[in-house]
């Protein structure tokens, strides 16, 4: 018996815990969930539709905790889901030294699986998890994070060097006046950008102590930059991915955590490539830092970095997984459950097949980010090529190239109907992707409730331009529709933009004023990735 025929015949069963909440939408929600018939062969074994998933997980924050029901499958769904069952392989594996429950087995995952073998065994005991077990994607998250082992992360946020503390630092020889350590400082920056290069860290070095070095900003970026025109790129990895004081009168504190783990990156890659002694902790310390700049990319625009993606693809990093695990990390754990946001955006630009059952799952989810991105990445999923497409229509909806994958009728209709949920809901967010996921499905019959949608009363208005009352005002409904239905050839003006007054109180009139609605979104959670043309509307 297959893992996903084993569920269908399995039932329901009863979430740990529960507590109340008001459901956005007022349907009963659906959970595609189960225990495995693998669940005895070891005590990390996973399965695809795991207990861990978070829309099993009351959210604890606030007054944002809900009660999820289960129901048994409906019968006319069972030709599909057992289609899928023998279809798609889905099986779990059974031992945590080869965790693959998603991805075929390639080559370059199976070495990385031997790269962090000691680290994927040892994260539970490491991070002193006391708590329910987790899946084998959270431990694959933890390990290749570095959550289980990386000294530099912080704890809130995971991914900030930010927390070290100069005054705690032994300063090498006497305590000097601060006025005297600042024109070192100076004299040591100075020679770095004069190029006297071995001048800086000779004058660094004969004053300061290592962690002063590496815990000041200036001093790191001076003898690190120094180091690495003196081509010793593993003495400036060991300060540049130290953690750092940024001082309390900082400004751009982001700025240089991000600047720092990226320089990180880039020396331990370089050093993993020349180095044959003890090459592969260089290496697993590339990917740690990788993986933090995809997560937490630390900058306004919060793109997309496709050539870290491009890097951890090539080294075998399978991140569906890591996006996964830290879906199904227990909100207890420390570190991952954060970039839960991230982690739905990535599914979201990645959407294949093969996470089907997975989207379909965190479509349940009353997290109204996690709901409404799995709700685009489903349509996308289902996108077919149309006779009539209007010429450069995706651009509006979507940054993904878009594919063509042979889904069945049932699973269609499936996605079509959370799209149907999603626009029916009462948060506008859903609205949105729900408008989205339409005009990917690119069905005819949806023109007429695009153009409804195109009256949605939801708006947003930014704060006042300084000195003037002069405000922006968007109707983010009303442009995804509008995005969608540009795939029928429909031109249509979604409306908004700059204006005070009785002009601005005339589009005002009769809306529904959403710039502060922030119900079933989690404020605890790293900001999303904007990967679609309409997040300037959401974030």
């Amino acid at each position: 018996m297959t893992h996903l025929t084993h569920w269908l015949f399995a039932g329901s069963f009863q979430l740990p815990e529960e507590s109340q909440c008001v459901n956005q939408s007022n349907r009963p929600r659906r959970i595609y969930s189960a225990k495995s018939e693998f669940d005895c062969c070891h005590d990390n074994s996973d399965y695809p539709f795991s207990e861990n998933l978070i829309l099993n997980k009351p959210f604890r924050t606030g007054d944002f905790t809900r009660t999820m029901t289960t129901k048994p499958k409906p019968l006319i769904l069972l030709p599909l889901l057992l289609s899928l069952s023998f279809s798609r392989n889905f099986a779990p594996s059974a031992c945590a030294n080869d965790v693959d429950t998603l991805s075929s087995v390639s080559k370059s995952s199976r070495d990385v699986i031997r790269l962090f073998r000691d680290e994927i065994q040892d994260a539970t005991t490491k991070m002193k998890w006391r708590g329910e077990r987790l899946s084998e994607d959270t431990i694959y998250a933890a390990a290749l994070t570095g959550l289980s082992w990386q000294s530099a992360w912080g704890k809130n946020p995971l991914f900030s060097m930010q927390w070290g503390d100069l005054k705690k630092a032994e300063p090498k020889g006497k305590r000097r006046k601060p006025q005297e350590t600042e024109k070192l400082i100076a004299s040591v920056q100075q020679r770095e950008y004069n190029g006297d290069a071995k001048g800086a860290v000779m004058l660094a070095e004969a004053n300061f102590a290592p962690l002063e070095i590496a815990l000041n900003p200036t001093l790191k970026t001076s003898v690190g930059g120094a180091l690495k025109k003196m081509q010793e790129p593993e003495r400036a990895f060991e300060i540049y991915a130290a953690p750092f004081d940024p001082g309390k009168k900082s400004t751009n504190a982001p700025e240089l955590n991000r600047e720092f783990r990226l320089t990180a990156f880039d020396l331990a890659r370089r050093t993993a490539l020349r180095r044959e002694d003890n090459s592969e902790e260089y290496k697993r310390q590339a990917i740690a830092f990788a993986l933090s700049l995809l997560l937490q990319p630390d900058t306004e625009n919060r793109l997309l970095d496709t050539e870290l993606v491009a890097y951890l693809e090539r080294e075998g990093v399978d991140l569906d997984r890591v996006a996964l695990g830290i879906l199904q990390a227990p909100s207890g754990l420390p570190g991952l459950p954060q970039y839960a946001y991230v982690a739905s955006d990535l599914l979201l630009l990645r959407a294949t097949p093969r996470l089907l059952p997975y989207l379909m799952h965190l479509a349940q989810s009353n997290d109204v980010h996690i709901r409404s991105r799995s709700v685009v990445a489903l349509a996308t999923v289902a996108y077919q090529r149309q006779r009539n497409d209007a010429p450069g229509w995706s651009k509006k909806l979507t940054l993904n190239e878009l594919r063509e994958y042979g889904l069945s009728s049932g699973e269609r209709k499936m996605i079509v109907q959370e799209a149907m949920e999603a626009v029916k809901s009462d948060n506008y967010r859903l609205r949105m992707a729900g408008a989205q996921a339409l005009g990917l499905l690119g069905d005819e019959k949806s023109v007429a409730l695009l153009q409804k949608l195109t009256k949605d009363p939801a708006y947003t208005l930014s704060p006042q331009i300084k000195g003037t009352n002069v405000r922006t005002i968007q109707f983010p409904v009303r442009a995804a529709a509008c995005a969608a239905a540009f795939r029928f050839d429909f031109k249509w003006n979604p409306g908004g933009g700059t204006s005070s007054g009785k002009d601005l109180d005339t589009q005002k009139r009769g809306g529904q004023d959403v710039t502060n609605d922030r119900r079933n979104f989690r404020k605890e959670m790293s900001l999303p990735l904007r990967i679609t043309p309409l997040d300037m509307y959401e974030f």
